[in-house]
């Protein structure tokens, strides 16, 4: 697989085969993702993985502070008022991805049903939690952008799919009753995709004309 060929093939995986890795197959992952550059080689990403009975009872314990409104979030993913185009490529990304689904927008308990599997990580049998230590500064999560971005490909590039789970993250202390320590980043699912339609949905990448400018 060339490097053109893994970024085309990496998609964000919203429903999992029953496969679970092993720990010498996540470890595959993470020995390409610590090549990932950081500054002054601080290295401050830190993988917590959850399968079997520790995911089921993460998960169990998530639904639960959905269901009570538990929020606890330690970064703010998204802004407190969307403006363009932002605002318009999260609208179409939704639209988009529920015509995938086959959910109507009227359909409510449809799409409540959708948003709680990411509490239930599209059934992947694996997850990785992405936190770095107490202490740490804006900085650090630039090298935890770089390593993630090299863990989902290193994924896709050793067979495995991946979808990043933001959504988890607003209830960080439920999280952290789980065992993991820090600042919670963010969710990752692995595993291998199913042949479901909503992972034929891909997103639609800005132009260049909106995201370059020659100086």
């Amino acid at each position: 697989m060339t490097f053109k060929e893994c970024l085309d093939n990496r998609f964000s995986c919203r429903d999992f085969i029953d496969y679970e890795l092993s720990k010498d197959e996540l470890i595959n992952i993470v020995e390409l993702a610590k090549l990932s550059p950081s500054a002054t080689n601080m290295q401050p990403a830190k993988l917590s993985f959850f399968s079997g009975k520790s995911l089921a009872k993460l998960s169990d314990d998530l639904l639960n502070a959905v269901k009570n409104n538990l929020k606890s979030q330690d970064i703010k993913l998204y802004p407190d008022i969307w403006f363009e185009p932002y605002k318009s490529r999260r609208f179409q990304t939704g639209i988009r991805l529920y015509e995938a689904l086959n959910i109507k927008r009227d359909e409510k308990e449809k799409r409540l049903e959708q948003w709680h599997k990411n509490f239930k990580f599209f059934n992947a049998k694996n997850l990785a939690i992405l936190h770095i230590d107490n202490g740490l500064n804006e900085g650090s999560l630039l090298d935890c952008g770089i390593f993630l971005a090299n863990f989902l490909n290193a994924a896709t590039y050793l067979g495995f799919s991946t979808c990043v789970l933001g959504s988890i993250t607003e209830y960080c202390d439920t999280i952290r009753e789980n065992g993991v320590e820090g600042k919670i980043i963010c969710g990752i699912a692995i595993g291998k995709k199913s042949s479901d339609n909503v992972n034929n949905f891909k997103t639609i990448r800005a132009s260049n004309e909106e995201i370059i400018k020659f100086i």
